[in-house]
């Protein structure tokens, strides 16, 4: 892409849809999962008004990190319990059931109009981040190599990555899992999972408030490794640079 302003992404998604041809005038796509780029989100409720657009939680935790040391809450996220709590409060929020989050934190609804709470609540979400497309997108410019490779050699690469593409449909169409998950992560699902069911239990649920509570508690055990791979990642990006 030329750039990401709106116009660039109706472009390049107007092309999409004109090589799918959907019948019905759109592809039978139920949600975006996609970072918190406005022109993106703009574009898609635009072109493509049935399919919901949902935030990626992995750049919407990152950005919480980002502006707790901005804002200069560092030290005090450091030594402060409350103020610790409060934060991972904060990254937790988006583990709530969409109409809970405004309740938790009302101020977010009124900042902001792109990204609403029905747009970024991961409650029930299993795959809560775009990480994979990314890493896909990373493979293929690793494949293609520099940027003025040969169009016929790109072409080439192209076409042996798009013969995976049936096998890909294949592992999707049988739920399975197109990447394992680290140990960190297994195990921080694995404890949302609990605390999700002990919400929607029907004998003496969980309220909102003590599942932000416990939510947050699993963020405080985990952040450290997801701060690492944060870290890690950043890292990875500014080499490739």
């Amino acid at each position: 892409m030329s750039g990401k302003r709106k116009k660039d992404y109706v472009a390049v998604f107007s092309s999409i849809l004109q090589l799918l041809n959907p019948t019905d005038g759109y592809p039978k796509v139920q949600e975006f999962l996609m970072d918190f780029e406005a022109a993106m989100w703009q574009t898609c409720k635009a072109v493509l008004p049935t399919v919901k657009p949902v935030g990626c939680s992995f750049h919407l935790t990152q950005s919480f990190y980002h502006n707790i040391k901005t804002i200069g809450l560092s030290i005090e996220y450091r030594t402060d319990s409350k103020t610790r709590r409060t934060c991972r409060e904060l990254m937790s929020l988006y583990l709530l059931p969409a109409d809970k989050i405004r309740r938790r934190f009302y101020s977010i609804a009124s900042k902001s109009t792109i990204w609403t709470p029905e747009n970024w609540s991961m409650f029930m979400q299993h795959v809560r981040t775009n990480n994979n497309v990314e890493g896909t997108h990373n493979n293929l410019k690793a494949v293609a190599g520099h940027a003025s490779i040969n169009l016929a050699n790109f072409l080439c690469k192209m076409r042996e990555e798009a013969d995976k593409i049936g096998m890909t449909a294949k592992l999707l169409f049988q739920k399975q899992a197109l990447k394992k998950l680290n140990k960190n992560a297994e195990s921080k699902q694995r404890q949302v999972t609990l605390q999700w069911e002990a919400y929607n239990r029907a004998d003496n649920p969980l309220s909102s408030r003590k599942l932000l509570v416990d939510l947050g508690k699993v963020t405080s055990k985990h952040s450290k490794s997801e701060l690492r791979e944060m870290v890690t990642l950043s890292s990875y990006l500014l080499k490739k640079l």
